[in-house]
């Protein structure tokens, strides 16, 4: 089967014509290039969605501590406040 159409006639006389076949491999060629600039894109977002997590998980627990060691003062200074316990 045949890929090439006659398109039209050049100025010199000619048949100016089309391989079908190559524009086919230029757009596949187009295609893999943005399937790999998207799989590049999702693999930067998704280093910095693993980051912010991260991030936010030590920060939680840098919380947690806090409030865990700000209760256990509490409770002492209350203990020391104490008539009973002194």
């Amino acid at each position: 089967m045949e890929l090439f159409h006659l398109v039209g006639v050049r100025c010199d006389g000619q048949a100016k014509v089309i391989n079908w076949e190559a524009i086919g491999a230029g757009g596949e060629l187009l295609a893999a290039i943005g399937a790999l600039i998207a799989i590049v894109y999702l693999a930067m977002q998704l280093k910095q969605t693993t980051q912010a997590l991260d991030r936010t998980e030590r920060a939680t627990r840098a919380a947690t501590s806090f409030q865990g060691a700000h209760s256990w003062a509490e409770l002492n200074v209350k203990g020391l406040d104490n008539p009973l316990l002194a």
